[in-house]
């Protein structure tokens, strides 16, 4: 596979910036953005995926939540509501109350950033299974120990090396087994990370 162009990687931002610009006034509106981000308006996103990855997705089979984490969750998702509301207004960032495109794109690729920059310990511009596994194995600090307890139970018990080369595949256009900081861009959409 070769590298991507820009306009090829920000594709997704585009699908995306479109799905929430319900009234296609070239703007998202903070309402627009809350409706956009509320789990429901989350299935708007047709996300393009190749046949191998549909097959991984499909063979996956989403485990219930364990109820040692239902409170956990709901405290979480009113965390994260308010942190999509302070993304909004960093989004927004000549402050009219509407985010266009280039202030989303900035905001996305600024995230896709930072987020490689995370996931790449030994710092050496590639992203390695040993790094995503890693990942893979944290778990958030707001959550009980008994629901994390329950939930690295519930991950053991399933396919992590199926999920782990899914990402792998997705990233990796050379097949060189690591994913360089252009590889994790030119890929990055919504159904990672």
């Amino acid at each position: 596979m070769g590298v991507q162009s820009t306009a090829s990687a920000d594709a997704g931002i585009r699908v995306t910036f479109a799905a929430m610009d319900q009234n296609e006034d070239g703007v998202i509106s903070r309402k627009e953005f809350e409706r956009f981000t509320s789990l429901d308006a989350l299935e708007l996103v047709d996300q393009e995926l190749s046949k191998e990855e549909m097959k991984l997705l499909a063979s996956e089979e989403m485990d219930p939540l364990p109820e040692a984490c239902k409170a956990d969750f709901e405290q979480f998702e009113a965390e994260e509501r308010k942190a999509l509301l302070d993304e909004f207004a960093e989004m927004d960032q000549d402050k009219n109350g509407s985010v266009d495109f280039g202030e989303l794109r900035h905001l996305v690729k600024l995230q896709q950033r930072e987020l490689f920059l995370e996931l790449d310990q030994n710092v050496d511009g590639y992203l390695t299974k040993p790094e995503l596994v890693d990942f893979q194995g944290t778990v958030d600090p707001a959550i009980s120990a008994d629901c994390a307890k329950a939930l690295l139970e519930q991950e053991e018990a399933q396919a992590d090396k199926q999920e782990l080369r899914y990402v792998m595949a997705h990233f990796d256009e050379n097949n060189d087994k690591k994913i360089s900081l252009d590889e994790f861009l030119n890929n990055q959409n919504d159904s990672f990370f």
